[in-house]
């Protein structure tokens, strides 16, 4: 049987997943340093859609000290709450003193009946940096839903704060796809299951498939994703509406000039 570490450096997507965390890295910590110029609070963080906690290194990297994580998933934040206990056994191990809090919730936050339970979680907290990597698009299924996730973010986001994400480019999506079926080749899939002409920022579904089958390690080989496509104008409406500043996007090809090593395949 391989390890998991043997999976993943065998796996088709290693050299993405790499690029896709140095890019959040790089992300944070542009904020972080932003932050810091601004206050000198202690910076914390709230990351919806935490999935398994996979970021918690970065967010201790960049003396991230408090963290609130929330996922409908109860067996990725299992893994984030071991994770955690995992990095607290090994800072006690070198005899660290100040020990980061980072509490982990399941939550659907598409749901707006759970803004109730999550006021109980969080109480009064704002947090500097409230971030969802990899996730927005679960939100437009409906307006409901992403106007449920925006309340959130609005709800707990402070002053200095920034909202931070990363996402599958909904535009190029629905370019790309005009008048096919489906784009692909042997690392990824995308399955058009929308009308066109697209009439509503909403509940636009497609399907993804991301890495060879073959993978020991992977996102959804074997199991496509479900998800929408994000419609950045409307993001922009909704973030005027809560007097939310939307100071823009790059673009994952613009952060790859900036990775500076091309460690990708053209796949």
């Amino acid at each position: 049987m391989k390890s998991n570490f043997t999976a993943r450096k065998q796996s088709s997507i290693i050299n993405l997943r790499t690029f896709h965390n140095w890019t959040k890295r790089e992300l944070l910590n542009q904020t972080c340093s932003t932050l810091i110029s601004e206050t000198d609070q202690p910076i914390t963080l709230l990351d919806l859609s935490c999935g398994k906690g996979g970021d918690m290194n970065k967010w201790y990297d960049n003396k991230i000290m408090h963290v609130v994580g929330f996922d409908i998933d109860s067996a990725s934040i299992d893994e984030g709450r071991s994770r955690y206990a995992q990095l607290i056994n090994n800072l006690k191990r070198k005899n660290v003193k100040q020990l980061p809090v980072y509490e982990f919730y399941v939550m659907d936050l598409s749901d707006s009946n759970n803004l109730v339970k999550i006021a109980k979680v969080l109480h009064n907290k704002k947090f500097n940096i409230v971030s969802c990597q990899f996730a927005i698009h679960y939100f437009f299924k409906n307006e409901n839903s992403l106007m449920t996730f925006m309340t959130i973010v609005n709800t707990y986001i402070n002053t200095p704060g920034f909202f931070i994400a990363t996402t599958v480019d909904g535009l190029s999506v629905v370019e790309k796809l005009h008048n096919k079926s489906s784009i692909g080749n042997s690392i990824y899939s995308i399955e058009k299951k929308y009308n066109e002409p697209i009439l509503s920022p909403y509940g636009n579904t497609y399907l993804v498939g991301l890495g060879e089958e073959s993978d020991t390690e992977h996102y959804f080989a074997n199991k496509k994703s479900e998800e929408y496509i994000v419609d950045i104008e409307e993001l922009k409406n909704i973030c005027s509406k809560m007097n939310l500043l939307y100071i823009g996007s790059i673009d994952f090809e613009t952060w790859y000039k900036s990775f500076g090593k091309n460690i990708m395949s053209q796949n």
